[in-house]
């Protein structure tokens, strides 16, 4: 399997029809186009990168928005996230336990519809097919933590999908800084 097959099993499920011929065509299109990557040297230009992040983005930022732009290794994603995104430092301004504090919250502000949502979140993707299973209550936890948190934006229709995504690479607590 090449590597968006393999992603396309392991994040959203199986291919569909006839993807594998789209693929295959796109990939010598990249090749004619001198817009190849080689994926073992990609793999060995992050593993470098990963060593100390923060100094790879400071002193070559063009260069690091290209590999980003070229596509984050999938093992690495959930970490280079949070250290592009910088979720820890929200502990700062609040206390350490803060999302355990807002999932312990009985009444959250949108509830009703973050419960009416749920299951349309990725339904063909195992973590979230099974009702009331691990990743519909994973989702519905941070939701509802992250609604009472930002009551002002409490929790729109789209929200599921990206926290649904964050959840795949990522624990509930730091999908919730990540938010």
């Amino acid at each position: 399997l090449s590597g968006a097959a393999l992603d396309a099993i392991c994040v959203l499920g199986a291919p569909e029809p006839g993807e594998d011929q789209e693929e295959e065509t796109g990939r010598r299109r990249a090749v004619a186009s001198g817009k190849f990557v080689d994926p073992i040297k990609h793999l060995d230009q992050w593993r470098v990168i990963c060593i100390d992040f923060h100094r790879f983005r400071t002193k070559n930022p063009d260069k690091c928005k290209v590999l980003i732009r070229q596509g984050i290794p999938e093992f690495l994603r959930g970490s280079l996230w949070q250290s592009l995104a910088m979720p820890r430092e929200l502990l700062q301004k609040y206390p350490p336990d803060l999302y355990e504090k807002m999932r312990q919250v009985e009444v959250a502000p949108c509830e009703d519809e973050i419960v009416r949502d749920i299951h349309r979140t990725f339904p063909k993707h195992v973590l979230y097919c099974d009702k009331k299973g691990l990743g519909q209550q994973q989702l519905l936890n941070v939701l509802r933590a992250y609604s009472v948190f930002n009551p002002e934006v409490g929790y729109c229709q789209g929200m599921g999908f990206i926290c649904g995504i964050l959840l795949m690479y990522m624990n509930e607590e730091d999908s919730f800084l990540m938010l």
